[in-house]
């Protein structure tokens, strides 16, 4: 296919899914698209989700051009394959020009002129990428600062702290580069949980908080419970003490100040995400990136599902280690966990669990027995069963644990009132 046509190929592909702008950028920069294309191209680079209006006004080509363009480019499937022949084509082509430019030194230039322009010009011929290999001793810097570190600090968290201490010294803190996945059924406390790590992080640097189920007001009012310990049942049902009054008040100064941004934009994609955290991190540095939750995602139904979320998983990945920042994502477990009699999550339990398990480095399941529990439901108390003990207590287990120890449980309290994990009281702690 002619370099013209596929690049209309491309870009017509883009317009049509404008998500789709990320496939693109793995293989190509602007520099492999000519003229229009490339006006069109470094516009969807800068503006999510620019569809046809935008991309018109902003470059000036008019809508039927680009209409045009968007016929017959009704598919996802080819993409890749239309990137890596651009790519190729376009690198043929100054292989090309290199070899007409050495035809003409030929009659002006010595053998060894022409044998360093040729060594010069193909050394930069190749495809241009957003990092290159480096040595292994080029890292012993690196490597060595960060070992002086945790020898000088021996015993404390090296990365963001969670607010649970036992969870802290189990993965060493929320730390950059890495991709923590919380998941869990529906009432564990996978929100709360991840409410609860952001407002810990948040005293070491900003937060970026996707809550694709909850609106940013409601994320608030679980802050508000947390925070000012404050019932959250007194909060959504608005029946408020005098004393739950100046708590919510001493709350809001806290939370008026904390670096906590929230974005409840629904049904959002792997390219919307690492726009925003980018531009986060340009215009106010960012420590955490958190993303409320994974399958409420821009992820297709049906045969692509699976490959779809694996290509979600892999990006935020990436992005952790591009910005140098923890990502943490809440996923769904499936129902199989409430037909065995041991409720207790298990890796098979995660939908689409091989392609999480790839790309995560921690997987934690937060667990409580009371959700299980008939007489914490009926809030029966007896002497064979501690009402308040039994709804407070819960745990967190690993289904992976790159670096560390996975065969743990932590054990936890979970105040739901509160909307709050903490450590567990020492006198409610089993004997190991």
């Amino acid at each position: 296919m002619h370099i013209k046509n596929l690049q209309q190929e491309i870009i017509g592909t883009l317009l049509a899914f404008p998500e789709e702008i990320g496939t693109v950028q793995e293989y190509l920069t602007s520099e492999e698209f000519n003229g229009e294309y490339r006006k069109v191209f470094e516009t969807m680079e800068i503006k999510d989700g620019a569809d046809i209006v935008t991309v018109s006004a902003d470059t000036g080509i008019p809508s039927p051009t680009l209409l045009k363009w968007m016929e017959g480019n009704g598919s996802r499937h080819h993409l890749k394959k239309y990137c890596k022949q651009l790519q190729e084509a376009n690198t043929r082509q100054r292989i090309v020009r290199i070899a007409s430019d050495l035809k003409g030194m030929s009659q002006g230039s010595t053998a060894a002129q022409m044998i360093e322009f040729a060594e010069q010009s193909l050394m930069n011929v190749a495809p241009k990428t957003a990092t290159e290999p480096k040595l292994i001793g080029e890292s012993l810097i690196t490597v060595f600062k960060d070992l002086e570190e945790r020898h000088a600090n021996k015993g404390k968290v090296v990365g963001l702290p969670t607010g649970i201490n036992g969870l802290d010294k189990a993965i060493n803190g929320l730390r950059g580069g890495k991709l923590y996945v919380v998941a869990g059924r529906p009432g564990c406390g996978k929100t709360a949980i991840a409410v609860n790590m952001a407002i810990s992080a948040e005293k070491e640097g900003h937060v970026l908080f996707f809550s694709m189920e909850m609106t940013a007001a409601e994320l608030c009012e679980r802050s508000i419970a947390d925070v000012g310990s404050v019932k959250y049942s007194s909060i959504s049902s608005g029946v408020m003490e005098s004393a739950d009054w100046n708590r919510l008040q001493t709350a809001a100064e806290k939370i008026k100040v904390m670096d906590i941004s929230v974005d409840d934009t629904s049904n959002i994609s792997l390219q919307y995400i690492k726009t925003q955290a980018r531009r986060t991190m340009a215009k106010r540095g960012l420590k955490l990136l958190v993303v409320d939750y994974l399958t409420m995602m821009d992820i297709p139904d049906g045969p692509q599902r699976t490959v779809a979320i694996g290509s979600i998983t892999r990006g935020l990945k990436q992005l952790s280690k591009e910005l140098n920042i923890p990502v943490l994502i809440l996923c769904q477990l499936s129902r199989k966990v409430e037909e065995r009699t041991d409720k207790r999550p298990i890796m098979s339990d995660l939908r689409d669990s091989g392609e999480i398990e790839q790309d995560a480095d921690v997987i934690m399941f937060p667990f409580r027995e009371s959700e299980y529990c008939q007489k914490c439901k009926d809030e029966i108390k007896a002497d064979d069963h501690n009402l308040e003990k039994h709804q407070l207590l819960a745990e967190i287990g690993f289904g992976k644990n790159r670096g560390g120890r996975k065969n743990i449980t932590i054990e936890c309290e979970f105040n739901g009132e509160y909307q709050r994990f903490t450590d567990r009281r020492p006198e409610w702690t089993r004997e190991k």
